[in-house]
């Protein structure tokens, strides 16, 4: 005889997936609603880049490559920049006017990058791919300097970037970055949230508290030593320090 057993059934709770930890950047308070050349703030500028591409990049040796720029070449003050083919984020194409309104922009007054760019006279277009910047001084290494972040402006007011990410509505009292559908090269970050923070004196107290997950510091203010988090050296430019000492010497009378 076969005795059966009414056992009682259990279900065991599902396995909840892991929530990615998002990665959550820091920027300023007017980061949604202020032109990318009038952003002072550290924290803001250290963003730009993942929404906006520029003519060139910087390499560690301070040697300029090329980005927006397919070619730059120089005859005396005069600079002819001829464009890769690239889009925007709502896929119209990077055009030379693009380029002289962007240099217009980051010469004005209150931008981040007028004071180095006071050198430059004129920027004209000649075709669809090819801008001219006049110079009102000769400038060694003046391509290093086209640096400033190029946009597309609308006839409403909007401006857009071609950059990996997009900035996107603010969704739950946060910013987003999202990734840009028409950029090149995809990142294994779909998003990014941003941390709007009025008043960036309290970057690190945010960042003991996880409001934020990274902070870029030049370690000049010693507050990073404080922290019991995780660091990394990273390379930013090749300084080259030179001192001198004068020292009187006695004249030999022959």
């Amino acid at each position: 005889t076969t005795v059966e057993e009414n056992l009682p059934v259990v279900s065991l709770p599902e396995e909840k997936e892991e929530k990615e930890t998002p990665l959550i950047l820091a920027v300023g308070r007017n980061f949604s609603t202020t032109l990318p050349y009038y952003l002072n703030d550290e924290a803001s500028l250290e963003v730009l880049p993942l929404i906006y591409d520029s003519l060139v990049t910087v390499d560690e040796t301070y040697h300029w490559q090329p980005d927006l720029a397919a070619e730059i070449q120089q005859n005396g003050l005069d600079y002819t920049i001829i464009l890769q083919d690239a889009v925007f984020s709502d896929g119209s194409e990077v055009r030379a006017s693009d380029i002289v309104n962007s240099m217009n922009y980051a010469r004005s007054e209150g931008s981040v990058w007028a004071e180095e760019l006071s050198i430059v006279a004129d920027c004209v277009t000649l075709t669809a791919d090819k801008v001219r910047v006049t110079l009102t001084e000769p400038h060694q290494d003046f391509e290093n300097l086209l640096t400033f972040p190029i946009i597309e402006e609308k006839n409403d007011g909007s401006w857009f970037g071609s950059g990996q990410y997009v900035l996107n509505s603010e969704k739950e009292g946060f910013l987003y970055l999202e990734l840009n559908p028409y950029a090149e090269e995809a990142s294994s970050l779909e998003n990014i949230q941003l941390n709007v923070l009025s008043n960036t004196d309290t970057l690190y107290d945010n960042l003991r508290i996880g409001s934020i997950s990274c902070l870029f510091d030049d370690l000049s203010s010693g507050e990073a030593m404080k922290l019991s988090r995780s660091s990394s050296a990273v390379e930013i430019g090749h300084l080259l320090f030179l001192v001198f000492q004068f020292c009187s010497l006695p004249l030999s009378h022959n």
